[in-house]
């Protein structure tokens, strides 16, 4: 399977839906859903590590702090920000701001490498995720 970011990277648009197939061994019951109106969001198999941790803490500019976790692959999020390298929390990558397609709540930030032979993935704030089956 072809991921999201090589198929986005080649054309982004601002307001893409960022939806790649679902994979089929992966449960309802695995799903990580946006805590404000319960849409599936990206599944506990997708986590992943970058820079050795799943899970990171930053603060951007405005002194606002965030808690999030690393995932491989989500549906049901919206690029809302062209891509920018101002304040990235990840040198050589850029990032778009995610929010949830469903409600418009912020749920994190897309980050792609600069460098197209470096994945990407999506950094979720773990706070405004909860695990659960329900997907509207």
């Amino acid at each position: 399977m072809l991921s999201f970011f090589r198929e986005e990277a080649q054309t982004p648009a601002r307001g893409r839906r960022t939806k790649p197939a679902r994979p089929a061994d992966l449960g309802d019951e695995e799903a990580l859903l946006c805590a404000k109106c319960r849409r599936r969001i990206t599944w506990d198999a997708a986590r992943v590590e970058i820079g050795g941790h799943h899970q990171h803490t930053r603060v951007n500019p405005h002194g606002h702090r965030f808690t999030f976790g690393c995932f491989s692959r989500v549906e049901g999020c919206v690029l809302l920000s062209a891509p920018s390298n101002e304040w990235s929390w990840f040198p050589g990558y850029l990032w778009q701001i995610e929010n949830c397609e469903a409600c418009g709540r912020h749920l994190g930030w897309c980050f792609r490498a600069a460098d197209a032979a470096l994945p990407g993935f999506h950094g979720l704030i773990l706070e405004r995720l909860v695990e659960g089956a329900r997907d509207l």
